[in-house]
């Protein structure tokens, strides 16, 4: 199966804007649950989060010129990887094999004085000990040193850390692990991959069809570097 990068549409340049991102610094105890979101906990009995709203470095006035389905954080918000999507997105996005470690929370977008029904989509968090790198069969991979092209043999997540550390120490913080193969030991749909060549959030052919078939706005898609086998 091919798999393609996925990331928001953010700047207009047609339109001469850029998109408006979830504030949720209205949020009643938000940053309490963003900051434990952000360090990988999945809160299952999380309150209805309201109320957010749209804001970007471009004047107030243009905050809501644009809603799409999906708008990524600004001010306040849930680190450690989220989007903020719409009930449609949703609802698409339920349909498929996402990696585990993820949640949604429904929230409240006030929007042009409207109340939206949007959801906090959390997906790098852990669930029963299992996140998005446990798809990943390292001893099946093949990832190659930056520094003299050598083939680098790593068994597990724990050794691609300590590894991937040494070299960026060594460079300086200029160079990562370069991966030529990622094998996956499920068939998945959504699946992120930070810290490995950059690539960030990984979607399956039959996703991004979807995404588009159902005409959802907002995303942009690319080709990866490097190849993905499911075992």
């Amino acid at each position: 199966m091919k798999y393609y990068k996925i990331d928001i549409q953010g700047r207009f340049p047609k339109e001469n804007r850029i998109l408006g991102q979830a504030n949720g610094e209205k949020v009643l105890n938000g940053k309490l649950f963003f900051d434990r979101m952000g360090k990988g906990e999945i809160i299952r009995n999380a309150p209805l989060f309201s109320d957010f709203f749209l804001q970007s470095y471009d004047k107030p006035q243009f905050w809501d010129w644009r809603l799409q389905d999906i708008h990524g954080f600004i001010g306040e918000y849930p680190t450690g990887g989220a989007w903020y999507i719409s009930q449609r997105l949703k609802v698409l996005l339920e349909k498929f094999n996402i990696a585990k470690g993820f949640w949604f929370y429904p929230t409240k977008l006030l929007y042009k004085e409207e109340n939206k029904d949007y959801w906090i989509f959390q997906f790098a968090a852990q669930d029963d000990g299992i996140n998005n790198k446990s798809y990943i069969d390292f001893s099946k991979s093949l990832f190659i040193n930056p520094n003299n092209s050598d083939k680098l043999i790593i068994a597990n997540l724990e050794e691609y850390n300590t590894i991937r550390k040494k070299i960026e120490e060594e460079s300086d913080y200029e160079k990562d692990i370069i991966t030529q193969k990622i094998s996956l030991t499920e068939d998945v749909d959504f699946i992120t991959f930070f810290g490995i060549n950059s690539e960030g959030i990984i979607v399956s052919e039959k996703l991004k069809k979807a995404i588009e078939n159902f005409n959802i706005e907002g995303f942009e898609f690319s080709d990866i570097n490097f190849e993905i086998k499911v075992l």
